[in-house]
């Protein structure tokens, strides 16, 4: 799951992409929840950097993060997720 720090579930998390010269976590693919209309049916990244928290069952974003990613959803076109993304159960 990935939610602000104020508490907004934004989503699942349903792959990440791996920095293969890191071995290090770059992003989180999310799939929206519908909480926020802009991103109904749609999902997106959540890169490293803007997780500021990791609990249990979340990671813990900014909530001008979401501000960000509505703005980034509406203007850019639908893109695949990066092929090397590996699938969550």
């Amino acid at each position: 799951m990935a939610r602000t720090k104020t508490g907004i579930v934004l989503g699942r998390v349903v792959a990440i992409e791996i920095d293969q010269s890191t071995g290090r976590i770059a992003n989180f693919l999310v799939a929206s929840n519908r909480v926020l209309p802009v991103l109904s049916d749609k999902s997106f990244v959540i890169t490293w950097n803007q997780v500021v928290d990791w609990v249990d069952d979340a990671i813990i974003v900014a909530d001008a993060t979401v501000r960000d990613a509505v703005g980034n959803i509406a203007m850019a076109p639908p893109v695949a997720p990066p092929a090397q993304c590996s699938e969550l159960n």
